[in-house]
């Protein structure tokens, strides 16, 4: 007993030393400013493997995830011209890297050798600025930087009524506004539709907090992570990008600590990781070995085999089916009388055929309408693909309120490839079949659920808001209000903005006030054409 147990042991430790042997260790992170453009340099030991990119709709978060690899958690502070910070998450098997940028920037990266090169440029706009403001109040700088560069702006009240002096010559956006926060003690924030939000760190930490609708207005990141804890987001490959729809570095880097106190809890919840299962065979070594390799292209599980003790250790949602498979592997052997066949009827009848043949070489299936012809040998084996979700009974859900891109980019997120989903639109609903497992079923519904949400800044009144299903996180002292419902619905209300929209035109008289006083009084944009018109929107 005590040889067989030291047998085991043995068997695992090569295991995770071939394991373990695999993965890039993070070894250096550092960042150099050419003449364009901001160059992130993340080394490791090893080429590491991008496995996935994404963005968050402001352009002010990039996100990476980077294939087998160890890490401990990162924090680097930048604050060079469009980037603010890196910060990098551990997870089981990857690495989730964040880069934080100060405005809406887009990124590029490659992989050379050993490093991984992310390139950000200088600044949003090529656009330079020079002025001198004295004692002018806040309100007054921050809507000349935003007509200057043309970038959307909302300014909280916290934001108003506080003295300017500074002078800028040939700057940036980036660097005037790093400046002016500065010099304001005021934070800042983007939401989705890249407007950029100035207030007080209360009145952005507040706004963040009803996006997660944590009440009181405090977050911590213990407090989101318990929004994470049992969801996609705790999985090291799904696209966290997603979850920044509001913020500034500060929010991002508690929401990215957040992300990862979930992933660590959720994996101490399901410790001890892997479980494994032992079962004894019969079966010879390679052709076994050749079997498990053809059922991990279909079902979620892993193998070792300790052939020294003729065992096989399984472990993964789907290791009992394998198990169950690798119970008909039998030696081959000749008829002694002629073949006997049993028919099954099933709405995939080629599917469960083309899985038999790829498992079984020597097997006679047969396949005529929504018939499957097969002997007698394998019935039992049959019967179970029959009941089975990833083979022949997928799981069927339609959404009403989910564009099929939508539906299809979780797919995609998930690696769930065709021919292992049929998504079909009608009538303005898609109708989605699957053929996975229940685990990766539910992860499929909770991604296009999260991803089905957006947000967006509108200037309307609560009356206009009720023919729609979104709600209002926040009110804005101009009148605007951010929103947050399905994308869809989001999309029917900017529509109806749009539709709604009237331009009323009156010719200007040289006694009229500004356009900033007339719009103050009227509530309403206003604008003044180079022939003399006021044109009120």
């Amino acid at each position: 007993m005590k040889s067989t147990n030291l047998l085991k042991f043995f068997g695992f430790i090569m295991f995770l030393l071939a394991f373990t042997s695999s993965f890039a260790e993070l070894i250096d992170l550092t960042y150099v400013k050419t003449s364009s453009e901001i160059v992130i340099i993340v080394s490791f030991t090893k080429t590491p493997t991008v496995q996935y990119y994404s963005r968050n709709g402001s352009k002010t978060v990039h996100f990476f995830v980077v294939n087998d690899t160890c890490v401990s958690p990162i924090y680097l502070p930048i604050n060079a011209e469009s980037v603010d910070a890196v910060q990098v998450i551990p997870f089981r098997d990857a690495a989730n890297l964040f880069v934080y940028t100060l405005t809406p920037v887009s990124a590029t990266y490659n992989v050379t050798g050993s490093r991984l090169y992310i390139r950000l440029p200088l600044s949003t706009s090529a656009k330079r600025m020079t002025a001198n403001f004295t004692s002018l109040k806040s309100e007054v700088v921050f809507k000349d930087l935003a007509d200057f560069f043309g970038i959307n702006l909302v300014l909280y009240d916290s934001a108003k009524g506080k003295l300017v002096n500074t002078r800028v010559n040939n700057s940036t956006i980036e660097q005037i506004l790093r400046n002016l926060l500065t010099l304001t003690g005021l934070s800042y924030a983007y939401s989705e539709d890249q407007t950029l939000y100035i207030g007080s760190q209360e009145d952005i930490e507040k706004t963040f907090a009803l996006n997660f609708q944590i009440p009181g207005g405090k977050v911590s990141v213990e407090e989101l992570s318990k929004l994470f804890m049992d969801s996609i987001y705790a999985l090291p490959l799904s696209d966290k990008s997603k979850l920044f729809t509001y913020g500034g570095s500060n929010e991002y880097k508690i929401l990215a600590s957040a992300i990862g106190l979930a992933a660590r809890e959720a994996a101490k919840k399901m410790e001890p990781k892997p479980t494994w299962y032992y079962f004894s065979y019969t079966a010879d070594e390679k052709e076994l070995e050749g079997f498990l390799e053809k059922l991990k292209k279909i079902y979620d599980f892993d193998f070792v085999l300790l052939p020294e003790i003729k065992q096989l250790a399984l472990n993964g949602a789907d290791y009992e089916k394998v198990w169950e498979l690798v119970k008909t592997l039998k030696p081959a052997q000749k008829p002694a009388i002629e073949t006997q066949y049993r028919t099954f009827t099933t709405e995939y009848p080629q599917r469960v055929a083309e899985f038999l043949k790829q498992l079984y070489k020597d097997i006679n299936v047969e396949v005529i309408g929504d018939k499957l012809y097969v002997s007698t040998d394998y019935e039992n084996v049959v019967k179970k693909l029959l009941e089975d979700p990833v083979i022949a009974r997928p799981w069927r859900v339609m959404f009403s309120d989910t564009s099929e891109d939508t539906v299809k980019t979780a797919l995609s997120y998930l690696d769930i490839a065709e021919p292992n989903y049929i998504v079909k639109s009608y009538d303005n609903t898609v109708y989605v079949t699957l053929f996975v497992n229940e685990k990766k079923y539910k992860e499929f519904l909770d991604l296009v659920n999260t991803m089905s949400f957006t947000t967006a800044t509108v200037k309307v009144d609560e009356a206009f808001l009720k023919s729609f299903n979104v709600a209002v996180v926040q009110t804005f002292s101009d009148g605007s209000r951010l929103v947050k419902g399905k994308i869809k619905e989001i999309e029917r209300l900017k529509k109806a903005i749009e539709e709604s929209i009237t331009n009323v035109v009156i010719k200007a008289e040289p006694s009229d006030p500004s356009k900033d006083v007339i719009s103050k009084v009227l509530g309403y944009p206003v604008d003044i054409t180079t022939d003399g018109y006021w044109i009120i929107t």
